[in-house]
């Protein structure tokens, strides 16, 4: 039983985790990597498909994304567990900083209202 007045943030490696979390497990974001944001980008393509290793599929390659109307953000982090070049895919480090009431969790509101009422 979480207090919903509280920012709830879902740590994962892997953004599948989101397949698996039924409409009652209640959190505000999940965060996750693994996907690298899919370490080689083609211009106008994006996200080569045969490289994701993730059930999500090309659109949940980086960034903030929704699935079942649940915010999340996929980083592209800085490395790779083998040897993969990147190509239009430059690694980085992203901070999140959480404050109560902070303009994060306002936008966070924002950023789900509209994605989820589009």
């Amino acid at each position: 039983s979480l207090n919903k007045s509280y920012p709830t943030l879902l740590l994962s490696h892997n953004p599948d985790i989101v397949i698996k979390l039924k409409k009652h497990h209640y959190t505000d974001i999940v965060i996750s990597g693994h996907t690298h944001g899919c370490s080689i980008r083609l211009p106008f393509i994006g996200p080569i498909s045969s490289l994701m290793h993730t059930e999500l599929g090309r659109k949940y390659d980086k960034g903030f994304k929704t699935y079942n109307e649940r915010l999340m953000y996929i980083t592209s982090g800085l490395g790779d567990s083998k040897w993969m070049p990147r190509l239009l895919n430059p690694p980085e480090i992203v901070f999140f900083k959480l404050k109560k009431e902070s303009r994060f969790s306002r936008y966070i509101k924002r950023f789900k209202n509209k994605i989820i009422h589009k």
